[in-house]
């Protein structure tokens, strides 16, 4: 019996602000994160998730699973195989995608902060992750939409860092769904999380949102000093970027069964929530996120070699 690719999403949620580093900049901003070429959204790569998500299992590991584990992650080069001998590199059977933003938090006048999102976010988020609750729901934004029991609003009016939008109460019940959808998605164990997150949802314009991904963003000056003297060193003064607090990205990891009988490591390495270090500047406490992996839709979950409906397997 031949296998196949079974999938599943993943989710993360911001505890510290996020760098994860593009390089030097060529504007303003002397390390801005990495953005998408062609929107240019934040996002995450999935190298990082992975490799990250490597180190935690490894430094865990259990003797029993050490053969699931390179099966699951691959072997680097040089490292040296269970009998000791010399690997030359093998690649892993999980593959995840970049995770892309799904709400980017943003400062409101009213309710502190905002978690939006836009249409076209939403879109894809559909398309990549193939979620049942996102079916039967369309949404066309002109500048904001809210529900019912939202706390950002005074007197039909949103007001996000220097922008002042109009609520449309025609989508209110979209919304709302939306909200309550995601936050179980994302808060399954905190209610009081959720319940925030629902108070806190909007759906803003495509434009709109791409003016938040560019000027909504964390910027902070940092210096270098001089040691021993404590006073700022000549040139030690830079700009860095950072994905806000709060962030919620979302990505898919698929994996590579070879044959029918073959262990999942999906369900053994990515399963339930864990809590990652991610980027850079882990020192000054950047980079904390909730990592949550979801449950394989039914679309997903038919396409399992172990339902004897097989996919096509990467390189073949």
């Amino acid at each position: 019996m031949n296998g196949g690719i079974v999938s599943k999403p993943y989710w993360l949620h911001c505890l510290s602000p996020l760098h994860i580093g593009a390089g030097q900049g060529a504007g303003y901003i002397d390390n801005p994160i990495m953005r998408e070429k062609v929107t240019g959204w934040p996002f995450v790569p999935g190298s990082s998730v992975k490799g990250v998500l490597r180190d935690l299992e490894n430094n865990r590991l259990e003797e029993s699973k050490k053969e699931e584990f390179n099966y699951a992650f691959g072997v680097r080069c040089n490292d040296t195989d269970r009998t000791g001998a010399n690997d030359m590199g093998r690649a892993g059977a999980l593959m995840f995608s970049d995770a892309s933003i799904v709400c980017l938090p943003v400062r409101s006048l009213f309710g502190t902060f905002a978690w939006c999102t836009a249409p076209l976010v939403l879109k894809r988020l559909k398309r990549n992750l193939g979620l049942e609750m996102m079916e039967k729901i369309e949404i066309d934004v002109s500048e904001i939409s809210i529900g019912k029991e939202s706390v950002l609003h005074h007197k039909n009016h949103v007001f996000l860092e220097d922008l002042d939008l109009s609520v449309e109460k025609a989508d209110t019940n979209i919304c709302e769904t939306l909200a309550d959808k995601l936050s179980k998605v994302l808060f399954p164990k905190n209610s009081d999380w959720a319940e925030d997150f629902k108070k806190r949802f909007a759906i803003v314009s495509d434009d709109v949102f791409n003016f938040l991904c560019e000027n909504g963003t964390q910027v902070d000056t940092r210096i270098r000093l001089e040691d021993g003297e404590k006073i700022v060193a000549k040139g030690a003064l830079w700009t860095e970027e950072y994905l806000p607090m709060e962030s919620i990205l979302s990505g898919v990891v698929h994996c590579e069964t070879r044959k029918s009988e073959d262990k999942n490591p999906l369900e053994t390495f990515c399963s339930g929530e864990r809590t990652l270090q991610l980027g850079g500047l882990a020192s000054i406490g950047k980079g904390r996120v909730r990592c949550l992996f979801g449950e394989r839709d039914k679309q997903q979950q038919e396409s399992d070699p172990t339902t004897n409906v097989t996919t096509p397997v990467r390189g073949t």
